[in-house]
């Protein structure tokens, strides 16, 4: 937190524990349903409440004393009648594609407690090497009294057609519906409230993995973005 070892902020330690619950049923064949809950506890040292409100406003409690559970995936899995290929998953559920770069996190405001997307995906197997996934999911929805919904659409293509060496190629599109206004500050304090515009981002890209020669692999990733910028009239 600081320099100055008499600050009282810079010793002190505290715990992180996470535990997982999952049910899973197959009521017919086409269809399972799975289930995961998540907890976490934290315990430990708590900081004064006066040095946790200079570094930001939080209280020693919500910080170190949280014990949260929450429903961290919630999906259906439906294989399509006479196209065993295709398969559904609706519900909340992970969506990492690569090393996550680009797609990871549907759940922006529970920081590394839970990674999910409330999204459907379908998930075509072309071949033993080639699986196309189609998928449309919410980035973010509805924080509090702020309007700033986020979707997410997208197309993933991966292959292996090239022998020791496995393609990947995605098209994704954000929009972000709607505009909001926040401040950092207190607004009585009359702290100007700044907009967060509309926006629409485009994302084409593509990452490759593989060996080069015994014991020695490579991964690279490269992706284009463009989009719009929308001002306070939309324009």
């Amino acid at each position: 937190w600081s320099l100055d070892d008499d600050n009282g902020a810079d010793d002190w330690q505290w715990y992180r524990q996470r535990t997982w619950l999952w049910f899973d049923a197959q009521p017919v064949e086409s269809a399972k349903a799975y289930v995961r809950l998540s907890n976490e506890s934290r315990w430990g040292d708590s900081l004064e409440e006066n040095t946790l409100s200079a570094a930001g406003g939080r209280n020693a409690q919500s910080v170190y004393g949280n014990k949260q559970t929450f429903v961290e995936s919630a999906y259906i899995d439906y294989t399509l009648p006479g196209a065993q290929d295709i398969k559904l998953r609706l519900g909340r559920q992970g969506m990492i594609y690569g090393e996550g770069f680009v797609i990871l996190d549907g759940m922006p405001y529970v920081g590394s407690t839970g990674l999910a997307f409330d999204a459907l995906k379908a998930t075509w197997k072309v071949d033993d090497k080639t699986s196309v996934d189609v998928f449309t999911g919410k980035y973010q929805e509805g924080r509090e009294a702020i309007n700033d919904d986020q979707d997410l659409y997208g197309v993933y293509v991966t292959s292996s057609i090239v022998e020791d060496h496995r393609g990947e190629f995605y098209v994704l599109y954000k929009d972000k519906k709607s505009e909001a206004y926040y401040t950092l500050g207190d607004p009585a304090e009359g702290d100007p409230a700044m907009l967060d515009p509309k926006q629409e981002t485009w994302t084409v890209g593509t990452r490759w993995t593989g060996g080069i020669i015994e014991n020695l692999t490579y991964a690279g990733e490269i992706a284009a973005q463009g989009g719009k910028l929308y001002d306070d009239d939309g324009n």
